[in-house]
């Protein structure tokens, strides 16, 4: 489990843009997907079962056994749980420091995932999926490939692999000004 927390502070690393536009700088990160979902799974876990979510109503925070399974046994997250990233066209990776943390809850009221949003990007981890790609009214990809980014002389790969089922594909960002 201690392993899983190295991936914290990389991911912060590679998503932290200050001083990124105009430093010519050319960024590739590599991250192993499934770590970064085991992370994300700790981390809701953590926070559920210490009652550290601050909720506007009832919710359901019990952890399912196969959550811990996941995150003690090494079985893998079923097929379309896991990491979603937001895909909608004009949509806005506001950063360019930062965390903030919200409880995804079902319309029965129940703990079904996790959304960090770090350094501006924003990851969502389901833990009951999204079959038709669509969250919160926006489009998502269940574990992209590639988050491409870009700013006035500046850019940068962040590349996840993956076993399994997994939409791949690039989602690009320009930054503008950070």
């Amino acid at each position: 489990m201690a392993t899983l927390d190295a991936i914290a502070l990389s991911i912060f690393q590679a998503f932290d843009e200050r001083g990124a536009a105009g430093s010519k700088q050319r960024r590739l990160h590599l991250f192993s997907g499934h770590d970064l979902e085991r992370w994300l799974l700790k981390a809701l876990c953590g926070l559920a079962s210490s009652n550290s979510f601050v909720l506007d109503r009832h919710a359901d925070l019990s952890i399912p056994k196969y959550w811990l399974d996941i995150l003690f046994s090494g079985t893998q997250f079923p097929d379309g749980q896991g990491l979603y990233v937001c895909r909608s066209k004009g949509h806005e990776f506001k950063g360019p420091s930062g965390l903030a943390i919200q409880a995804i809850i079902s319309g029965h009221g129940r703990l079904t995932g996790i959304g960090f949003k770090i350094c501006g990007y924003e990851l969502v981890l389901s833990m009951s999926g999204f079959s038709s790609r669509r969250f919160d009214g926006r489009e998502f990809a269940y574990r992209p490939l590639e988050l491409y980014a870009t700013a006035n002389d500046f850019e940068k790969s962040i590349v996840f692999s993956w076993d399994g089922q997994a939409d791949l594909g690039t989602i690009a960002v320009s930054l503008g000004e950070t």
